[in-house]
């Protein structure tokens, strides 16, 4: 007897004992008497959508949970756990029949994924007798209310309702449900609402981005699976493989009330199927229809600037596999707060009458219950349609991923060749590993495949491009070309090779097909990590990303190590590179041979032996650096970086303090060895960047907020007499300003603080690199680097540790570029004396989101650089 009958027998079992009563209690639940499932206002003591009133996640979900023991038209699965250890939750809704036979239905929505193992003719079958599944995602933005607020009303009403539409739904639609992709974040928000900003001056105000749980970019991570919450959901849907995804957000309370189908204008995604944006076209005439018929007004079509183009996005991510995938905008206030919105409040063209908008509004009250009304009177409208065209979101999603299949093998590039990386396997593992979770096919070639004059051994990894998913692999690993700007929603640039300083080759020869490859790798797996024998001097290994983290875990049993600091040499055999990393096997312990073995198979590591001395120059890394991060009490991009830092950081095993606008003046900083303040912009991304002054005059005066803010004069003051002591300060992108305006580096010239006539919005361009310097280990002499708003300087040619090429037209390597001749031979990483200490200055991002690891190790070599010696 399963759980969800014994479940509801006791349910129905308790409800008929105490029907003489006006209520039951089931522990902390208040159940009416009068229906078996209670209303959420009966459950909650108030109504969705209440002024002033919010739901907990602990909440909502007990709240589901009581609807799945009472109906059998829902179930609700937890997916996984977040960060903060919360249950992530799908809800699934259809009728009794369909949820008996999901496994059947899935079966048919796998088979109609990949056209490679079903025929038409079983497509158009298929498409008829299966179920489309509808996946719908809320909360990503831990501001974004009304998406968990109105499941539990939509929930309750597919529950319970049943008239002739709702059954109709129900019989023809399986419906996936996760009401918060971001409950952490969510709940530190109602927090901050309740205690912060309701009914006070400050009620639009955000959190900081602060402490372990997701940042607001959550939204971002969609191509890189940096965080549990993505892969999470990633998985899931993979798991399901819906037709349609809906990402359901809010937007600002005085745009238009709501986005409907189709909302992107240009640029879109060239490998989007262009059968995505007719279905969106299809199921927008409906929903338009149905708002009409209810009076709503404020929807709106082809939202200019609201692009389809950066798969870091749910919405493109899921297009590029050929999901209908669209993000749901509903204007909303912040948190529960009523305001009132004048009509001059409003930009003309949203209360002008157009094609697109044909139904202005006016400017009135707004209220969460509105928003509410809107989101359920869209997802009714959508569900509605999807019942009643069911095959043709089944069939026509199949065509799209058949022709993509047969592009594959009619277009080049027809493979993207990934070679393998003898220095750090490991690391190239983890970026295969990311494609593989975002449901892209890596194989390896069991044969060698000579592609213009080089052979690559069998055992490479290929992508081949006849694969269903063949629009977001191509997305991935192709660069991005752009001739104009457009108004570009976000970023530009995702190239996966450039990120993660990969070499990717694209293969226009279809011999590639006629070359044996392996079945899709479930998993990438390095070989086995190797000590090639005993050293009698020193145990050595590469300056990579692995290495480092091998090398976190030596300093933190207190063990001492060494970079080398000299040109390539060929030791016993062993080529050592400058930053090669030295274990001596005369230590604080002796170092033997079993225990760097089990280190090597720990890591994935070729570790080598050294029998001989080094003559030449080694830096001296007598303990784990002592790493303050700075996290601004406020809602910014910095506070964005920082979270991703502190990942980054933990990921690689670097222990670190967290020190805040609020303390840096009460911390005593000589008790740290180097000190790292994020990036910092208040640009819009796509849009020309603020001037530098204004950015970082932010993080000494800081703004108004509810939470003072702002380092302070006497901050600053702090960070320079830390530098002139022996400190380091590492200052990271428009941050690395800092040192110019506030004149700490009177030799350095920020060359464009206006950043007048360029266009660097995410952007991946070419550096040149002083290898021999100890910020550049591990690093090639040619690598990208990530500019996003940067600045760039003109600084002694003894600073210089990264410059753009002095040749503009060698500058791009992804995404739009304006403005190459001004950046054409500037400096971009700066080593910068300051007192018995240093300001090291990245013109770039060297952590972008998380997601360019290339040039993480320049930030790596910073942190080391302060105790070397």
């Amino acid at each position: 007897m399963s759980r969800k009958f014994l479940t509801m027998v006791i349910a129905i079992l308790v409800i008929a004992a105490v029907a003489c009563t006006t209520t039951w209690t089931w522990g902390s639940l208040q159940v009416s008497s009068l229906r078996a499932i209670p209303s959420p206002e009966e459950f909650l003591g108030y109504s969705i959508g209440d002024n002033y009133k919010l739901t907990y996640y602990g909440k909502i979900v007990e709240y589901l949970k009581l609807i799945d023991a009472l109906s059998d038209r829902v179930i609700v699965e937890e997916i996984g756990k977040t960060i903060g250890g919360k249950p992530l939750i799908a809800v699934i809704v259809s009728h009794p029949e369909n949820l008996a036979k999901l496994d059947y239905y899935r079966d048919i929505t796998r088979k109609l994924s990949d056209p490679r193992t079903t025929h038409p003719d079983d497509a158009l079958h298929l498409s008829h007798i299966g179920k489309p599944i509808v996946y719908m995602i809320g909360g990503q933005h831990i501001n974004e209310v009304d998406p968990p607020e109105s499941t539990m009303q939509f929930v309750y009403e597919l529950a319970t309702r049943n008239d002739e539409k709702t059954l109709n739904i129900l019989r023809n639609v399986i419906v996936v449900i996760v009401p918060s992709a971001n409950p952490d974040g969510y709940d530190v928000y109602i927090d901050w609402y309740y205690n912060y900003t309701t009914k006070t001056p400050y009620v639009s105000a955000r959190p900081p981005r602060w402490g372990p749980h997701p940042p607001y970019e959550i939204i971002f991570d969609w191509a890189a699976l940096n965080l549990n919450e993505t892969q999470i959901i990633t998985e899931n849907i993979l798991y399901w493989r819906p037709q349609i995804v809906i990402d359901n957000h809010q937007t600002w309370y005085d745009d238009y009330r709501m986005y409907i189908p189709p909302m992107y204008y240009d640029p879109i995604n060239p490998n989007i199927h262009p059968m995505m944006i007719h279905l969106m076209y299809l199921m927008g005439g409906y929903i338009g229809a149905v708002f009409e018929t209810h009076g709503l007004s404020g929807y709106v079509r082809e939202v200019p600037g609201f692009d389809l183009f950066a798969p870091l996005y749910t919405d493109v991510n899921m297009n590029l596999r050929n999901i209908v995938g669209m993000t749901w905008e509903i204007a909303g206030f912040t948190g529960a707060d009523p305001i009132y919105i004048s009509p001059n409040e409003l930009a003309s063209e949203l209360t002008t009458y157009s094609l697109y908008n044909m139904r202005p509004w006016l400017g009135g009250w707004w209220t969460l219950k509105d928003q509410v009304k809107y989101r359920l009177t869209g997802w009714w409208a959508l569900l509605e349609h999807v019942a009643l065209n069911k095959h043709v979101y089944l069939y026509y999603t199949y065509m799209a991923a058949k022709e993509q299949v047969e592009l594959g093998r009619e277009e080049p590039p027809y493979a993207f060749i990934i070679p393998y990386n003898e220095r750090d396997p490991a690391y190239l593992c983890e970026m295969i590993n990311k494609l593989i979770k975002l449901g892209i096919e890596v194989r390896t070639l069991q044969g060698p495949f000579m592609y213009e004059g080089i052979t690559y051994p069998a055992g490479t990894y290929v992508v081949l491009m006849d694969q269903p998913y063949r629009g977001l692999a191509k997305t991935l690993l192709e660069p991005q070309v752009i001739k104009t700007r457009q108004a570009f929603w976000d970023v530009t640039a995702w190239t996966y090779g450039y990120l993660w300083n990969a070499p990717v080759v694209a293969v226009d020869d279809k011999g590639i097909f006629s070359v044996g490859v392996s079945e899709p790798l479930a998993i990438c797996t390095p070989p086995k990590g190797v000590v090639l024998s005993p050293a009698t001097y020193a145990y050595v290994f590469n300056h990579t990303h692995t290495g480092i983290k091998l090398l976190n875990e030596l300093l933190r049993e207190g063990l001492k190590v060494q970079f080398y600091g000299g040109p390539p040499i060929t030791v016993d055999g062993v080529l050592l590179e400058p930053g090669a990393i030295i274990v001596p096997v005369s230590n604080v312990r002796p170092i033997n041979f079993t225990y760097m073995r089990s280190l090597a198979e720990k890591y994935g590591l070729t570790i080598y032996a050294l029998n001989t001395t080094i003559k030449a120059r080694v830096y001296e890394i007598p303990r784990e650096p002592r790493i303050a991060l700075y996290w601004p009490l406020r809602f910014s991009r910095q506070s964005a970086d920082a979270y991703w830092i502190s990942m980054i950081l933990r990921n690689h095993n670097f222990s670190h303090d967290i020190i805040t606008c609020e303390n840096i003046t009460k911390v005593d900083l000589s008790k740290y060895d180097v000190i790292i303040i994020p990036d910092e912009s208040v640009s819009i991304i796509g849009a020309p960047p603020s001037p530098i002054k204004r950015e970082i005059e932010r993080i000494v005066t800081g703004v108004d907020y509810p939470i003072k803010n702002g380092i302070g004069i006497e901050g600053l003051e702090k960070l320079k007499k830390f530098a002139r002591e022996g400190g380091t300060v590492v200052v990271l992108n428009r941050a690395s300003g800092l040192a110019v305006i506030y004149n700490i580096t009177p030799d350095i010239v920020l060359a464009n603080p206006d950043m007048a006539d360029v266009f660097l919005s995410g952007v991946i361009l070419r550096a040149y690199v002083n290898t021999s310097h100890f910020l550049a280990y591990g690093i090639a002499p040619e690598i990208g680097v990530y500019a996003l708003n940067s600045p760039y300087y003109i600084a002694p040619s003894t600073y210089v540790v990264a410059k753009y090429p002095d040749d503009p037209t060698k500058l791009w390597m992804s995404g739009y570029l304006e403005g190459a001749e001004l950046l054409a031979g500037k400096s971009i990483l700066l080593d910068v004396p300051y007192g018995k200490g240093r300001f090291i200055m990245f013109g770039f991002t060297p952590t972008y989101r998380a997601q360019s690891p290339g040039t993480y190790i320049f930030l790596f070599n910073a942190i080391y650089y302060s105790v070397a010696r």
